[in-house]
């Protein structure tokens, strides 16, 4: 009976990466076949002026680079009380692509150390909402001590998404039968910290802009979105 009992163990433990492998083999090759239509705009048109914020183009920094991106826009953009936010806007022709490169691995690789996270609402308007990761990271360097929040949302079509394991089980299958997919669209936003009574909800503030923005009708139209 022992005897009968192990072997079964091991039958099942060696099925289980054989399916998880098999799985991912498999909806890489389905995603392969999907064609990507990317949308007339890009975030180079997102205005310069947001609320109270004035952005100017910026470089990014080289650690943060992504592969597989079709359109990258990165700006600072800072407010009449000097504070700053790093806004970085991207679509990928390729949606795994685009979720492997998480604030959560690309800021742990580059010597932050993640404090805390929370996940927030952006209410756009009556009727539509979208959900955010807010998060808080600190790290020693030649500038000294930094503490930052960072803030970020995927959205593929109508769905709003924060990982690869989002991408693989929800998302993917939810638009299994499509034969066209919009891209992959990333925005993050960091924005350092000096007091973080007034940080969050400028931030908050801030993306809430921006979602809007990429979120108006004609926006959401390309990307196969259905009205409301």
């Amino acid at each position: 009976m022992l005897k009968n009992t192990s072997t079964r163990l091991y039958i099942v433990a060696a099925l289980i990466p054989l399916t998880y492998y098999g799985a991912a083999w498999f909806f890489r090759v389905e995603m392969e076949s999907r064609e990507v239509v990317m949308p007339s705009w890009t975030f180079d048109q997102l205005p310069m002026k947001l609320g109270p914020w004035t952005g100017k183009p910026a470089e990014l920094d080289e650690e943060m680079k992504a592969s597989g991106t079709a359109s990258v826009t990165n700006r600072i953009y800072q407010d009449e009380q000097g504070r700053s936010i790093s806004f970085y806007g991207a679509m990928f022709n390729n949606p795994q692509d685009g979720v492997l490169h998480s604030p959560m691995n690309c800021y742990r690789r580059t010597g932050w150390q993640f404090k805390e996270e929370k996940w927030e609402t952006l209410q756009l308007n009556d009727q539509l909402s979208i959900p955010v990761n807010l998060s808080r990271w600190e790290r020693k360097s030649e500038k000294g001590f930094e503490r930052v929040f960072v803030l970020y949302w995927y959205q593929l079509g109508e769905h709003v998404l924060f990982n690869r394991w989002d991408f693989g089980v929800k998302v993917r299958w939810a638009m299994r039968d499509r034969e066209k997919w919009p891209p992959i669209i990333k925005v993050m936003l960091h924005m350092p910290i000096s007091d973080p009574d007034s940080a969050k909800p400028a931030i908050l503030d801030f993306a809430t802009q921006v979602a809007a923005w990429e979120n108006q009708p004609k926006h959401r139209q390309e990307m196969g979105i259905p009205a409301p």
